[in-house]
């Protein structure tokens, strides 16, 4: 397990190491990270100050473009529903279906 940490983190260092985009940085550590799971389906989200809004910045298993509207569907807060839990616990999460 901590080798697979630690080959994931690699690969992040490696393919984000010429990009300057932040969406660009947090998209691609998605995949990166949903891929190095064996996952289906992969979020990332960042909390916007302003609005008090968990925002999706990363999505992988479904087209990025669909970003905006999925953000404005869940709507995600900090405390509120599993997003906001987890948010809230400030650890990482792996939900099975």
């Amino acid at each position: 397990a901590e080798r697979q940490r630690v080959q994931l983190l690699y690969d992040i260092a490696q393919a984000l190491a010429s990009r300057t985009d932040p969406d660009d940085i947090v998209q691609q550590a998605t995949e990166l990270t949903v891929a190095n799971l064996g996952a289906q389906l992969g979020e990332a989200f960042l909390f916007e100050r302003g609005s008090g809004r968990l925002r999706v910045r990363g999505l992988a298993g479904k087209d990025p473009a669909l970003k905006p509207e999925i953000d404005a569907r869940i709507g995600a807060r900090v405390g509120r529903g599993l997003v906001g839990w987890i948010a809230e616990s400030r650890a990482p999460t792996m939900v099975s279906d």
